[in-house]
């Protein structure tokens, strides 16, 4: 398990690094004085990227490229309520500016099922294709 442990690792680095990227340049397109426009497009912005990508492909670029996919728990492809729900889920636990993944880590290094509290409310699972 600690593979897949490190995959997981490794596709949220390099997602919340590019979801971030984009967030600031989304953001950046407003001007400053419009702190708080400001704020709502890159959250919008970091957060449909994860959106976008796990409803076309059933998995975002990190996910793509440590060989991970996002699954609904009967091996099928996740619906988008699915995906709203990861998708949701990641203000709180996966949020790079708040807890830094801290709760989302603990849950798939902890638990036998290596489900972040996103996975558990949708009905989903990561794993290897």
């Amino acid at each position: 398990m600690s593979g897949e442990i490190l995959a997981r690792y490794s596709a949220a680095v390099v997602d919340n690094a590019v979801a971030m990227f984009i967030a600031v340049v989304a953001a950046k397109q407003l001007p400053d004085e419009q702190m708080v426009p400001q704020m709502i497009l890159a959250v919008t912005a970091y957060l449909g990227f994860f959106f976008i990508f796990e409803r076309l492909f059933s998995a975002t670029p990190g996910k793509l490229f440590t060989g991970l996919r996002v699954r609904s728990s009967d091996g099928t492809k996740c619906s988008t309520k699915q995906v709203a729900l990861r998708t949701i889920t990641r203000i709180l636990e996966v949020n790079p500016l708040l807890l830094g993944a801290i709760p989302a880590a603990i849950l798939i290094i902890w638990t036998a099922d290596r489900r972040r509290l996103g996975d558990r409310f949708a009905g989903t699972n990561v794993d290897f294709r």
